[in-house]
């Protein structure tokens, strides 16, 4: 492979990893299951949560809103963190088992597995 092709590769690679997948407010409604108004409060005028204020951080394109996935990803977090007290904070492992758990049981259910 020459240099050439190797340096295009790399950049490639490395545009790639900055792709990040924008949601609409009515997609984070949805999987949230709550009204899309919501989700645009969220943005607007956020959640006062133990006097700490959270904001979920939306981008205006045109008139709708778009969330990255890692904005909501943090504001999720951000909620979890000030709604459970510091004695019962999930770890990031002990959540991130979880998940695999959950994603475990989704698999065999599309499998036919039922548990």
């Amino acid at each position: 492979m020459s240099d050439r092709n190797r340096t295009t590769r790399i950049l490639n690679d490395q545009r790639a990893e900055r792709w990040t997948i924008l949601l609409t407010s009515a997609q984070i409604a949805a999987t949230h299951k709550v009204h899309s108004s919501t989700v645009l409060s969220w943005i607007k005028k956020g959640i006062e949560i133990q006097g700490t204020k959270v904001f979920l951080i939306g981008y205006r394109a045109g008139k709708c809103w778009r969330i990255q996935s890692e904005d909501l990803d943090s504001f999720v977090f951000s909620l979890r963190a000030a709604l459970v007290p510091a004695k019962k904070q999930i770890t990031v492992a002990a959540e991130a088992r979880l998940a695999a758990k959950s994603c475990a049981r989704l698999k065999d259910r599309l499998n036919g597995r039922r548990k």
